[in-house]
């Protein structure tokens, strides 16, 4: 009988280990396409009609580009008319809009920032005019000099009418969840929540269910290694983000993946974006990689 339970048991943890390492190594096997070299910034990540669009982040020309999924070639760039790239970083969207994030804010020296809601009927042409939404944080204090700041932002999703971000605590290590009306010119936004992470966030995404919704958040340590925080919702109406069940990955650390900082959640697939990495020896291309939808939550 002892035998039988200490076989089952060493069933059990062998199963689990190779469970846990599959989740692991899921990106990295994967050698991932090298994106075009004006990519090299790339900083945010979004899917409409099978295809990706993405964007440079801070100093980047006010441009959007549409690539293929596939191979990462780059199908068409569209000019963002009354944008200015200061430092964007996410990017969602509604039926009839995309949602432009230039929330970066690492030193916490904007009090004010802006979102771009780009009309998506807009995009077959080569040029788009923009309407700037702006906003400050209602809880906003500027750090001392030489402190790090929680009111660093790179992640966004739309649902249920509002644009919902999600911050980059540099203290804390978690994010906390502000709201915005998406039809105000100038608002205060409003705070929802503060939730543990234990990451970097860099990127967050939301695909709806059958019964909910699934939301992604992608991010990284300081110590280089990158995670991807998955919550499946059965809540339709009310957007309660961190409800739900919880999975947590490990994608491999920045030294073989490099540092992701774009996340799609499709029917089928993930993608997950990473920009050019530079750091003593180790030196990366800027990369999409796409991987199976398998985390299931059974």
């Amino acid at each position: 009988m002892k035998k039988r339970i200490l076989s089952t048991l060493i069933f059990f943890l062998g199963w689990m280990m190779i469970t846990c390492t599959s989740q692991k190594e899921s990106l990295s096997k994967q050698k991932g396409i090298v994106l075009p070299k004006i990519l090299k910034e790339n900083s945010g990540l979004i899917m409409l009609e099978n295809k990706l669009w993405t964007f440079n982040d801070s100093g980047g020309e006010a441009e959007l580009y549409q690539i293929n999924p596939t191979n990462g070639e780059i199908l068409k760039t569209v000019k963002l008319l009354g944008a200015q790239n200061l430092d964007w970083e996410a990017i969602t969207q509604s039926q009839e809009h995309f949602y432009l994030a230039d929330t970066g804010n690492n030193l916490a020296k904007r009090e004010q920032l802006e979102i771009y809601k780009i009309p998506k009927i807009g995009l077959n042409q080569d040029q788009v005019e923009v309407e700037t939404l702006r906003f400050s944080y209602p809880d906003f204090t500027p750090p001392k000099p030489g402190e790090k700041t929680d009111f660093d932002c790179e992640s966004l999703v739309f649902y249920n009418d509002s644009i919902h971000l999600f911050t980059k605590q540099w203290t804390k290590k978690g994010t906390t969840h502000y709201s915005l009306d998406p039809n105000l010119p100038t608002q205060v936004a409003k705070k929802k929540q503060n939730y543990p992470l234990g990451f970097l966030l860099t990127d967050a995404c939301i695909y709806p269910t059958e019964n909910g919704y699934q939301i992604g958040f992608l991010g990284y340590e300081k110590k280089g290694q990158n995670f991807l925080t998955l919550f499946e919702n059965d809540h339709q109406k009310e957007f309660s983000p961190f409800d739900g069940t919880q999975k947590k990955i490990k994608l491999h650390t920045m030294g073989i993946v490099g540092q992701t900082e774009g996340l799609v959640i499709s029917k089928d697939y993930i993608y997950i974006s990473s920009e050019a990495f530079k750091k003593k020896a180790v030196k990366l291309s800027q990369k999409l990689y796409r991987f199976n939808r398998i985390f299931n939550f059974e």
